[in-house]
Parts: structure tokens; sequence; C-alpha cells
């Protein structure tokens, strides 16, 4: 799996660069929050009753990141595949639902919605 299509580097068109993901990472964090249960009671006097109840609430961050080495073309990547033009790195919000691509699928699904990458056509 890769994106070819045509890229400009430092002035050079190159008319057919093959991109291919590499080096992909995932990261699972979590957010912590409070959510009031119960809101404090208070007597007569002004004094507490009953302190506010409090939960935790954790919410997932996802994060990938991933870089992108572009080669000249498919064959110079298949030659040598030290013969990198340029390495860029990248950063997107992967999902897990049950039925998504897996994360090299989203990651190229994800360059694909990039300015950078318009127009190119999965090989």
């Amino acid at each position: 799996m890769a994106l070819q299509g045509s890229y400009t580097f430092k002035g050079i068109v190159l008319s057919e660069a093959y991109c291919m993901v590499d080096n992909l990472t995932y990261n699972k964090n979590y957010n912590v929050s409070q959510n009031q249960v119960s809101a404090a009671t208070y007597n007569a006097d002004g004094s507490i009753e009953n302190e506010a109840v409090y939960e935790n609430v954790y919410t997932p961050v996802l994060n990938a990141s991933f870089s992108v080495k572009i080669y000249k073309d498919s064959s110079t990547k298949t030659s040598n595949p030290y013969d990198v033009v340029v390495a860029s790195g990248y950063s997107f919000t992967p999902t897990l639902a049950d039925d998504a691509d897996n994360f090299v699928a989203q990651a190229y699904a994800y360059l694909k919605t990039l300015d950078e990458f318009d127009g190119y056509t999965d090989v």
C-alpha cells in the first residue's frame, strides 16, 4: 500500500512520487474530569450537612503518529528503500470502531485529506 502522485521538492517536480507510510505509533491516554453526582446540603446556620459528591469521568484521547517516506518513484523504492527524497511526520486521531480500517489504512486515508496529497492515487 502506498500513494502515488506529483510531488514538488525544492522546486523539482517528481511526477510519479511514491509515498509510503512508515513508523506508525499509537497512543491512548485519558483526560479526567469530575461530574457532580449530588450537590452539597447545608444546615440552617450555613454549615455543611452533606458534602457534594463527585465522580471521575475518563475520556479516552487517541493519537496516531507516523512518518511518510517519499521516493522519486516506485522503482526507486524497490531498488533501494534507503533512497528517500524526504520524510515528513504527521499525526491524526484514529478510530477504534469495530468496522474501522487498520491504522495504516487510516493513515493513508488521512494523508489524502491533506492539500499536499490531493489527487494522489492508491497503489
